[in-house]
Protein backbone atom coordinates (compact mmCIF):
# COMPACT_ATOMS: atom_id res chain seq x y z
CA UNK A 1 0.00 0.00 0.00
CA UNK A 2 1.15 3.53 -0.79
CA UNK A 3 0.08 6.70 1.00
CA UNK A 4 0.36 10.01 -0.83
CA UNK A 5 1.05 13.18 1.14
CA UNK A 6 1.49 16.79 0.15
CA UNK A 7 2.70 19.99 1.72
CA UNK A 8 0.53 23.08 1.80
CA UNK A 9 1.20 26.80 1.88
CA UNK A 10 4.83 27.45 1.08
CA UNK A 11 5.79 23.78 1.49
CA UNK A 12 4.75 22.54 -1.95
CA UNK A 13 6.22 19.04 -1.77
CA UNK A 14 4.60 15.75 -2.77
CA UNK A 15 5.42 12.43 -1.20
CA UNK A 16 4.78 8.69 -1.60
CA UNK A 17 5.19 6.51 1.49
CA UNK A 18 5.13 2.73 1.90
CA UNK A 19 5.84 0.62 4.96
CA UNK A 20 9.51 0.74 4.01
CA UNK A 21 10.18 3.78 1.80
CA UNK A 22 9.48 7.50 1.68
CA UNK A 23 9.98 9.41 -1.57
CA UNK A 24 9.71 13.22 -1.54
CA UNK A 25 9.83 15.76 -4.37
CA UNK A 26 10.10 19.45 -3.53
CA UNK A 27 10.53 22.57 -5.65
CA UNK A 28 12.96 23.90 -3.04
CA UNK A 29 15.32 20.92 -2.72
CA UNK A 30 16.62 17.80 -4.41
CA UNK A 31 14.44 14.66 -4.28
CA UNK A 32 14.77 12.39 -1.26
CA UNK A 33 14.32 8.67 -0.81
CA UNK A 34 14.53 7.22 2.65
CA UNK A 35 14.73 3.52 3.47
CA UNK A 36 12.68 3.59 6.67
CA UNK A 37 13.70 0.07 7.64
CA UNK A 38 17.45 0.77 7.52
CA UNK A 39 17.20 4.48 8.39
CA UNK A 40 14.13 5.17 10.57
CA UNK A 41 15.42 8.64 11.45
CA UNK A 42 15.50 9.63 7.75
CA UNK A 43 19.12 10.77 7.79
CA UNK A 44 20.44 9.16 4.58
CA UNK A 45 19.09 10.19 1.18
CA UNK A 46 19.13 7.10 -1.06
CA UNK A 47 17.64 8.81 -4.13
CA UNK A 48 20.87 8.66 -6.14
CA UNK A 49 21.92 5.16 -5.04
CA UNK A 50 21.89 2.68 -7.94
CA UNK A 51 20.51 -0.16 -5.80
CA UNK A 52 17.41 1.95 -5.02
CA UNK A 53 16.78 2.98 -8.64
CA UNK A 54 13.92 0.47 -9.14
CA UNK A 55 12.20 1.78 -5.99
CA UNK A 56 12.59 5.39 -7.14
CA UNK A 57 11.16 4.51 -10.54
CA UNK A 58 8.21 2.55 -9.12
CA UNK A 59 7.23 5.08 -6.43
CA UNK A 60 7.68 8.02 -8.79
CA UNK A 61 5.39 6.41 -11.38
CA UNK A 62 2.71 5.96 -8.71
CA UNK A 63 3.21 9.55 -7.54
CA UNK A 64 2.84 10.84 -11.11
CA UNK A 65 -0.41 8.87 -11.42
CA UNK A 66 -1.65 10.33 -8.12
CA UNK A 67 -0.82 13.90 -9.18
CA UNK A 68 -2.65 13.44 -12.49
CA UNK A 69 -5.70 11.73 -10.96
CA UNK A 70 -6.17 14.39 -8.30
CA UNK A 71 -4.86 17.36 -10.31
CA UNK A 72 -2.36 18.04 -7.52
CA UNK A 73 -0.80 21.43 -8.23
CA UNK A 74 2.35 20.49 -6.27
CA UNK A 75 3.05 17.80 -8.86
CA UNK A 76 2.74 20.42 -11.61
CA UNK A 77 5.62 22.56 -10.32
CA UNK A 78 8.10 22.73 -13.25
CA UNK A 79 11.06 21.49 -11.17
CA UNK A 80 9.10 18.69 -9.53
CA UNK A 81 7.48 17.66 -12.81
CA UNK A 82 10.86 17.53 -14.60
CA UNK A 83 12.50 15.53 -11.81
CA UNK A 84 9.65 13.03 -11.73
CA UNK A 85 9.75 12.65 -15.53
CA UNK A 86 13.50 11.99 -15.42
CA UNK A 87 13.10 9.45 -12.61
CA UNK A 88 10.64 7.24 -14.47
CA UNK A 89 12.77 6.93 -17.63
Amino acid sequence: MIAFLRGTGQANWVCAVTDRYKLVYSPKDNPWLFDLEKDPNELINRFGDAEYRPIVRQLTAKLVDYCKAYDDINGQDPKVKAEMAAAVK
